[in-house]
């Protein structure tokens, strides 16, 4: 709290305080403190590394806690932070009070392998991708874009450009913007994405050597949830880390998306506006119930991948990552006006 102060006396413009694998050790962070951070500066604590670095280590992400169901907050799901991994859980329930606080993507590069015993994490851009929205020249427009959550969070390249919109009668919102509507119209819902002909997975990590593999999104989720206010410091709700309206209002497939002039895959659902809301998008390359992967939809924990042999181990740690792959979109907020 003292450095988010020294940052917004000093340089209230042009820094930013990022958390990064929240959850990495249990107990890290209470929601409750990424309220009162937030509350001080929200300028510049606006964002969580939820598509954490270091994904080239055995324990996917560097969360190496016990592996025991106490424990399951502090593992990653699909290489992905509980805190943004978990359906209705401390993200949603921070955007349930309409903060801006925007999910990341970050290489948290090390290394990637180390004396041919270790390994790390992939160089930046490697794996892991934010793709920004805006007139991106310099380190302020970055910070702009970035602050105003005009942006979506990729691993492995699994798709490489996003069009999502939500528009009322009002006109048209974009990830990270708010739109009005007026309660009980239609709300028009189009996704747009595409894929690129191939990812950065190797045959052999650190060989140069492209599998050329293309990757294929299975499906993609809209997320709602119901926008309520504004949690108030010492009341219980300051601790709620959960948004039980959460829910997947409309799961994409192939079957809903098709290629349009542009050369994206295009799908589109409509909704009526009811309460103070946002939607979001997360997307994967995996079925609904593969098994140690997903289970209904939702990501499972990730396993630990060990063996003794260390070639072995890297390489399977590399194909672990590029079988399981996700994207996040930041959530379009929707402001609804009564009749």
């Amino acid at each position: 709290m003292q450095a988010v102060a020294w940052l917004k006396k000093n340089y209230p413009t042009t820094s930013y305080l990022q958390i990064n694998h929240p959850s990495r050790n249990p107990g890290k962070y209470t929601i409750a403190q990424l309220r009162e951070m937030n509350d001080l500066a929200p300028d510049i604590v606006f964002s969580l590394e939820g598509m954490v670095g270091n994904q080239m280590e055995p324990d996917r992400g560097g969360y190496n806690s016990a592996y025991i169901d106490a424990n399951l907050p502090s593992r990653t799901y699909g290489g992905v932070d509980h805190l943004v991994a978990k359906l209705g859980g401390t993200w949603d329930a921070l955007l349930s009070e309409g903060r801006r606080i925007w999910n990341v993507a970050d290489s948290d590069y090390h290394f990637t392998t180390s004396r041919g015993l270790y390994s790390s994490g992939y160089a930046p851009g490697e794996y892991a991708k934010n793709h920004l929205f805006g007139d991106i020249k310099d380190p302020k427009s970055l910070l702009a874009a970035m602050r105003a959550g005009r942006l979506f969070a990729v691993n492995g390249d699994l798709i490489d450009a996003l069009d999502f919109q939500v528009r009322s009668s009002k006109g048209a919102g974009r990830m990270g913007t708010e739109l009005a509507a007026a309660a009980g119209e239609e709300l028009q819902i189009t996704v747009r994405f595409k894929s690129p002909e191939r990812n950065n997975f190797e045959y052999q990590l650190g060989s140069g050597l492209y599998a050329n593999v293309k990757p294929v999104v299975d499906h993609i989720d809209l997320i709602a949830g119901d926008v309520t206010g504004r949690e108030q410091p010492g009341t219980p709700g300051y601790d709620r880390a959960t948004n039980p309206s959460t829910r997947v209002v409309k799961r994409f497939t192939r079957a809903d998306w098709k290629l349009d002039a542009e050369g994206y895959y295009a799908a589109s659902f409509t909704v009526k506006a009811g309460a103070n809301q946002y939607f979001r998008l997360r997307g994967t390359n995996l079925g609904t119930d593969v098994p140690g992967e997903t289970a209904n939809g939702e990501p499972l924990p990730d396993a630990r991948t060990e063996g003794n042999d260390n070639v072995a181990r890297f390489n399977a740690i590399n194909a672990r990552n590029y079988a399981d792959l996700w994207f996040y979109s930041n959530p379009v907020f929707v402001k609804v006006a009564a009749k």
